[in-house]
C-alpha cells in the first residue's frame, strides 16, 4: 500500500499543475466539499442507527474517496487507538462496493452527460501538452522498462519510502493548543511518503533529470494489487452481519450523494 502510494507521489508535478491554472484549485475546493458531506452524511446516518458516529467515516471519504489503501490504513487505526469494533472490515468492505458502484455508475453519468452537450476529448491534446517541454530521448528514457529502470525505480521509492516514515512520524506527533484543548493530527502512514517523493519529483524536474516514470508506475501497480488481494482475502465477512441493513442503507446513500454532486455540480462548476 505504501508503495503504491509513495508512486503516485512521483506523479506530482507542479509544472503541469500550473498549466491547470484556475481548474485545478476549483476542483480541489469542490473535492475538499465532497469529502465533506460524505462524512456527514455518514456520521449522520451512523447515528441515526445508534451506532458511533465516528464509525460512519467508514462509510464516508475514507473509503469512497481513499479506496483500499486509505481503509485499510485507517481502519485498523480507529479499531486500536478508539476502540471502533468493526471499522476496518467495515471500511474495507465499503470501499470494495464503492470501486464496483463507482465503475457501474460513472460510465453511463459520463456518457449522458456527453450525449447531451456533444462534448469531444482532448486527451491527445492533454498528452501533447504533458510531454512537450521533454526531448523524444528524454521521452524514451522515462518509459523505459528494462532491468536498469525498475532497479532505479525501486531505489527511489525506497529512499523515499524510509524518509517518508520520519516525515509521517513528525506529522503524527503534531499538537495545537488551542484554548486549553490539545489537537492532534492523524496521518496515515503513507502520508510522508507521498510528500517525499512529490520532492524527489520537482527537484529532478528543476535539475532536468529524467526519472523513470512507466517503471515506478508498474511497481506502484503491481503492489497495489498485491495489498488488495491481501486485504480481500483477510475480510471477515461475518463481522458485518448485525450491520448488514444500516451499512446498505449508508452505502446507497453515498452514491446518490455522489451521482447528484458528479452530474448536477461538478459538471456545472468546471
Amino acid at each position: 500500500m505504501n508503495i503504491f502510494f509513495c508512486s503516485v507521489g512521483f506523479t506530482a508535478c507542479f509544472r503541469l499543475l500550473k498549466k491547470g491554472g484556475k481548474k485545478v484549485f476549483t476542483f480541489l475546493l469542490i473535492a475538499i466539499a465532497m469529502v465533506c458531506l460524505q462524512n456527514v452524511v455518514g456520521s449522520v446516518l451512523a447515528g441515526v442507527f445508534g451506532w458511533d458516529m465516528r464509525l460512519g467515516l467508514c462509510t464516508g471519504s475514507i473509503p469512497m474517496v481513499g479506496g483500499h489503501g486509505t481503509a485499510g490504513s485507517y481502519g485498523p487505526l480507529m479499531e486500536t487507538d478508539f476502540g471502533i469494533q468493526g471499522a476496518n472490515v467495515l471500511a474495507i468492505a465499503a470501499a470494495t462496493f464503492g470501486l464496483v458502484s463507482g465503475s457501474l455508475m460513472g460510465g453511463p453519468t459520463a456518457r449522458s452527460i456527453i450525449n447531451k452537450y456533444n462534448l469531444k476529448s482532448t486527451e491527445a491534446e492533454e498528452a501533447a501538452a504533458d510531454m512537450e517541454d521533454m526531448s523524444v530521448e528524454d521521452r524514451a528514457k522515462a518509459e523505459r522498462m528494462d532491468a536498469e529502470s525498475f532497479t532505479n525505480a525501486a531505489v527511489l521509492l525506497f529512499v523515499a519510502l524510509a524518509i517518508g516514515t520520519l516525515v509521517t512520524i513528525v506529522f503524527n506527533n503534531i499538537q495545537i493548543n488551542v484554548a486549553g484543548n490539545v489537537i492532534k493530527f492523524t496521518f496515515p502512514g503513507y502520508i510522508g511518503a507521498m510528500i517525499v517523493a512529490a520532492v524527489i519529483r520537482n527537484v529532478a524536474d528543476a535539475k532536468g533529470m529524467v526519472l523513470p516514470a512507466s517503471a515506478i508506475d508498474t511497481w506502484g501497480n503491481s503492489s497495489l494489487s498485491i495489498f488488495l488481494a491481501i486485504a480481500l482475502m483477510t475480510l471477515k465477512l461475518w463481522q458485518l452481519a448485525e450491520l448488514a441493513i444500516p451499512m446498505v442503507v449508508m452505502l446507497v446513500a453515498q452514491v446518490v450523494l455522489m451521482f447528484i454532486f458528479a452530474r448536477f455540480v461538478v459538471f456545472n462548476v468546471m
